[in-house]
């Protein structure tokens, strides 16, 4: 009991995450048991546990003025909490036992109201086992209990009456303390078919009840959990902690537009948003062509050349707006979601930070893999992809103007960026307007050429110069942020519009669920530069119609090694246990905490009605017969053909099937399992295999005789039965019952003993049944059914009651 409040009160606070809870209800518990329930030396006074419920009644009555809402939910548990930890410290009855019971209970189905992960759905299920064996436990107690009360009754009784003439004695003897409770193997099997029965009956009412609303219930969510890895803006020398927290941010599945999972794709790059403007350490936007429009999320061009793909991101709780996706991205549900225009972003309407599920569309997918290349939805102006650091606003009497800040050109080594970009683009095999492969040959260097090591650890910079230029210069080492920064204004001193994006890059895929998974350390920057349609070449454009390149195109580079990966080629057992983990927490996202009345019907109803359907059809339509029975003959033919190999696998079934049925055989009659128990050193399992004999042994005994003379009445026991059918052979005249009319009362004594007296049968025992079994075996065999039309069966009037 003491383990199932616990384990009640955990599951409350991992709802609420609040720590205080969870060692509340450990502490109590350990306390409680060892002082009250094992030592006995300390119990609280019922005024004193009187005070403290009236007080734990008055705190929760003062929250429930102080708040409101769905916060109330949490007040009553509480509340809950608070009489269960009093509760513990009484001197426990079974009435005790059963408060503690429910107030377990009623915590667990107010944690269900929180939004949990598959760590709560496996605890659910130990709780299940807990909670039934508690239960048995206390139904056990109770009855001990009572039998108690009534033996000291019974004795006041007793000793009240032993004056009167009339006295009778009582022969009732007191419960034994050491005596067993009935509690072996059985009993614990049928508990553990009832835990299972109840599981499978509440899974399957779970998922085929129908449900009314078309959003999940999104349950009451604690305070969102901050995305360390993921901001809206770039500082450089900020990095901290941000690459090395594993907290999952989202999940990513990416399908076709019909359903069909594609698997991997390769890296998954999500975009969270772009900036444009960079300025001493500080990625921003460019405030002269801010447009301040957010509109709704639109649905992306679908015609002609132009393949569409589905994906499913399941984002955590966060503190942003932002909604993370394969760009370019297109409306797909009717989730409510708006596109900022400025940064290119997704963005959620409702202000619940939960997790939550989205469904959009993208046109990056091409030959199975991510496209870097993707057409442009809509119309751009280069100016603010191409602005460099030196380049600054002056403002003056009639506006303002952009100048060349020669000073800080060369203080902060600016001058040292440009002449590397001209001489990386000198020793480029590839003219200066060919942009695509300019940028590509930029983007390799800083990847591969090994000249730059990605490193997450604080670098010391020259002060003097521009952490960018620092990097590119003399202490080669960063993180993505740097490598993404220097990129993007190297192409741009080359002329090519650039712009940096951040977001999320993951190669985690889940391989039992279809799925990739993003986590706070996965938070990446990379480059988007721009091809305006005359520097699209036919084979960049390729199979796809020349009108979806109308707006130029948007070149996505990764300049991060590919050291910095975290993804391995051979998964160590640890890995493949979290890729199990996290499968799980997929099915229960999908199917349980995510179930509402669409996927219901997609995931549920509709498979079973095409299965019934195809089933119909099977039965119903001659054509369908004809190609199974085609599909059955083709098979056995293959098989046919292959003449060595049918001939192993149909000895090796004849021969499994003849082993079967011999065991069967031997072990379905009781007195070869008897020699069988005899011959094998079964004697650590004794014990069950003989109580199960002995019942085995007794129906064996009844089907002898309902064969040989008369079936057993409704309401007649055992010992009745035999009786009346040793009486019956009386009347008919034979005078050779005596012999096996022992022999079965000697079965029917010890069957009464194991069913009813709580003994377990030794081998002696066993033995005896045995043999005896045999006489009675022996005397009836050969005999015929008595004549039932003749035989008019009366019942003997017996004062057994058993």
């Amino acid at each position: 009991m003491a383990a199932l409040a616990a384990l009640g009160t955990f599951l409350l606070a991992m709802g609420q995450q609040s720590r205080w809870l969870m060692g509340l209800a450990l502490v109590s518990s350990l306390i409680s048991l060892l002082l009250v329930d094992l030592t006995r030396i300390f119990s609280l006074p019922r005024w004193v546990t009187n005070i403290l419920l009236i007080a734990a009644l008055v705190v929760t009555g003062f929250d429930v003025l102080r708040y409101s809402g769905p916060l109330h939910v949490l007040i009553v548990a509480n509340l809950l909490v608070y009489i269960q930890c009093v509760l513990q410290f009484q001197q426990k009855d079974a009435r005790i036992y059963r408060y503690l019971l429910m107030l377990s209970i009623f915590q667990v189905v107010s944690a269900c109201a929180f939004f949990h992960g598959v760590i709560f759905g496996l605890l659910l299920v130990v709780y299940l086992i807990l909670a039934l064996t508690a239960l048995l436990l206390v139904t056990y107690f109770g009855e001990w209990d009572a039998q108690e009360t009534n033996w000291q009754v019974d004795c006041r009784a007793t000793q009240e009456s032993r004056s009167s003439p009339l006295f009778i004695s009582v022969t009732s003897d007191p419960p034994d303390p050491r005596a067993p409770l009935g509690i072996n193997g059985a009993l614990l099997g049928r508990l553990a078919r009832v835990v299972v029965s109840s599981a499978l009956f509440s899974g399957v009412v779970f998922l085929v009840v129908p449900r009314l609303s078309t959003r999940p219930w999104p349950g009451i969510a604690p305070a969102p959990v901050r995305t360390v890895g993921f901001d809206a803006a770039i500082t450089l020398e900020e990095v901290g902690d941000l690459l090395d927290d594993p907290t999952p941010v989202m999940r990513v599945e990416v399908a076709t537009l019909d359903g069909e999972p594609l698997g991997y794709v390769g890296p998954l790059y999500l975009r969270g948003g772009s900036l444009q403007v960079y300025y001493e350490k500080h990625w921003s936007l460019n405030p002269f062509f801010i447009q301040n429009e957010i509109r709704p999320l639109q649905p992306l061009f679908r015609g002609p050349g132009q393949s569409l793909f589905l994906q499913r991101i399941v984002l955590e709780r966060t503190q942003g707006p932002e909604v993370f996706a394969i760009w370019p991205v297109g409306k797909w549900d009717d989730s409510p979601l708006l596109y900022d225009v400025d940064r290119t972003r997704v963005l959620r309407v409702t202000e619940d930070n939960r997790r939550t599920t989205y469904e959009m569309t993208t046109s990056a997918l091409e030959f199975g893999r991510l496209a870097d290349l993707v057409p442009a939805t809509e119309p751009v102006r280069q100016a603010p992809f191409l602005q460099l650091p030196w380049v600054i606003f002056q403002p003056d009497w009639w506006g303002g103007r952009f100048v060349f800040h020669r000073d800080l050109y060369h203080r902060r080594g600016w001058n040292r960026l440009e002449e590397l970009a001209a001489q990386w683009a000198k020793e480029a095999p590839w003219p200066e307007d060919d942009h695509f492969h300019l940028a590509k040959h930029f983007e390799q260097i800083l990847a591969f050429s090994g000249e730059f090591q990605y490193s997450t650890e604080a670098v010391s910079r020259d002060p003097d110069l521009d952490p960018v230029v620092d990097f590119l210069t003399k202490s080669r080492k960063g993180h993505c942020e740097y490598f993404a920064t220097a990129l993007a204004l190297l192409l741009r001193c080359r002329g090519i519009p650039t712009r940096i994006v951040i977001g999320y890059k993951t190669e985690e895929f889940n391989t039992l669920g279809g799925f990739y998974q993003a986590r706070q350390r996965d938070a990446h920057a990379w480059v988007e530069a721009y091809l305006s349609p005359d520097k699209l070449s036919p084979e960049l454009m390729g199979s796809r119609p020349s009108e979806l390149w109308q707006y130029g195109a948007w070149l996505r580079l990764d300049p991060t090694p590919p050291s910095s990966s975290r993804a391995g080629a051979n998964q160590t057992f640890w890995q493949r246990l979290w890729t199990t983990y996290t499968f799980l927490d997929y099915i229960w996202l999908k199917y349980v905490m995510q179930l509402d009345k669409v996927t219901q019907q997609a995931e549920v109803y509709q498979p079973v009605r095409r299965r019934v359907q195809e089933g119909v059809e099977t039965l119903v339509r001659p054509e369908r017969w004809r190609q199974t029975l085609s599909s059955v003959g083709a098979a056995i033919r293959r098989s046919l053909g292959e003449f060595s190999q049918w001939r192993t696998i149909g000895g090796s079934l004849v021969v499994v099937g003849l082993v079967a049925i011999g065991i069967f055989w031997l072990w379905r009659d009781p007195l070869r399992r008897i020699w069988i128990m005899k011959k094998l050193p079964l004697r650590r399992s004794w014990p069950p295999l003989a109580d199960h004999v002995v019942v085995q042994v007794h129906g064996e005994l009844q089907r002898l005789l309902e064969r040989t003379h008369s079936p057993r009445l409704p309401g007649e026991t055992p010992r009745a039965f035999v009786e009346r059918v040793a009486q019956l052979q009386l009347a008919s005249g034979s005078c050779e019952c005596d012999g096996w009319t022992a022999s079965a009362r000697r079965i029917v004594d010890l069957y009464y003993r194991f069913r009813f007296g709580n003994h377990t049968p030794t081998a002696l025992e066993v033995e005896d049944m045995a043999a005896a079994l045999q006489t009675v075996r022996s005397a009836l065999r050969g005999r015929r059914t008595i004549n039932r039309r003749n035989n008019h069966v009366h019942k003997i009037d017996n004062p057994e009651t058993r």
